[in-house]
């Protein structure tokens, strides 16, 4: 539900919402009118938008307005038409936020995940909605981005069986989700993405400095910041 206070408007009999201007008359908007003034308000766009999409949800599915579609997007009582319309919005976010909802319908969520032309956290987002067993059906997939995504939920049998991806996109995904102890692995990593991760996430003084010695400068800045970070913090526990 949202905060926006429409108590506070005055609402005239004729539904209509007037206004009165000092020194003026009262100035009378209709409704479609009034919402695209303080939508167009930045500091009641948001809460105007989330009332819109949960006491007129005929009008938000269709408003112009993406902001009021991605609140719309977001309810849990979507029909499943309006989550295919919503699927395959024009504004990216009004997708995302279809994507995050978890009241939406599986194969929608598949589909998305799916989709080339999708964002990538768009089918982040999806593939998080999907549960184990439709993501295992999908490990193989020709997609580097659908794996990736799914390396990405961090479920350790994805982790193992990825592990050795002939993506880079892929493995990055893995390095980032696998424990600080397993990272390791990709110390020799022929991509510098996935190297990248290591720098960052290792706590193993010796590949860290391996990293330092890099001739990539990002690698081995990361690497030298990431050792300071580890002794400090290698210090304090043999002060406790």
């Amino acid at each position: 539900m949202s905060n926006f206070d429409e108590s506070k408007v005055n609402r005239q009999k004729d539904g209509k919402f007037g206004f009165k201007k000092a020194g003026g008359p009262v100035v009378t908007l209709s409704r479609d009118e009034y919402f695209d003034m303080i939508l167009s308000n930045d500091e009641t766009s948001d809460e105007a938008a989330e009332f819109i999409a949960s006491e007129y949800p005929d009008l938000a599915f269709t408003h112009s307005n993406p902001n009021v579609r991605s609140c719309y997007a977001q309810r849990a009582d979507l029909p499943v038409e309006h989550q295919r319309a919503l699927s395959k919005d024009e504004d990216t976010g009004v997708r995302q936020a279809l994507s995050c909802n978890p009241s939406v319908e599986k194969d929608i969520l598949k589909q998305m995940l799916l989709s080339e032309n999708e964002h990538p956290l768009t089918r982040h987002f999806a593939c998080c909605g999907l549960s184990l067993q439709e993501r295992r059906e999908l490990i193989n997939s020709d997609d580097d981005e659908v794996r990736s995504c799914i390396a990405a939920t961090g479920e350790p049998e994805f982790l193992q069986t990825l592990k050795d991806d002939p993506s880079p996109k892929v493995r990055k995904s893995v390095a980032w989700k696998c424990n600080e102890s397993d990272v390791d692995y990709y110390a020799n990593d022929p991509d510098d993405d996935v190297r990248m991760v290591v720098a960052r996430r290792s706590r193993n003084i010796q590949v860290l400095q391996q990293c330092a010695r890099e001739r990539n400068n990002g690698i081995a800045r990361e690497a030298l910041e990431r050792i300071c970070v580890v002794n400090r913090e290698m210090n304090r526990e043999q002060l406790r």
